[in-house]
């Protein structure tokens, strides 16, 4: 997935669990934010089970985010990222939810 600011790779393997490694660098001329975070949101059919943050590892010029999840719960679980910038003494930024099913094979 590219957007104006940021490029997502995605990539998922199944072991019985899934396991995730979302890669996250900068589009074109942008430079990579130091301010981006990952959390991972946790979904049934009755909603939000939970939002865990998930640390980075940085790999050259991408932030990786790897993480495991549980096939039950996969179907309505998503991966946001939330890209912050500071405009003087105001905090504006984007988020950007990846729907994680759409990257495992059925």
């Amino acid at each position: 997935m590219v957007t104006a600011e940021l490029t997502f790779r995605v990539s998922a393997q199944d072991r019985g669990n899934i396991t995730f490694a979302v890669a996250v660098s900068a589009t074109g001329q942008f430079l990579l934010s130091t301010n981006i975070t990952g959390n991972l949101l946790i979904q049934d059919a009755d909603g939000l089970i939970a939002e865990c943050p998930i640390s980075q590892s940085r790999e050259n010029n991408s932030l990786i985010f790897s993480f495991t999840l549980r096939k039950k719960v996969l179907p309505e679980s998503m991966f946001a990222v939330t890209a912050r910038h500071d405009i003087g003494k105001i905090a504006a930024g984007t988020v950007y939810c990846i729907k994680l099913s759409e990257f495992v094979k059925q």
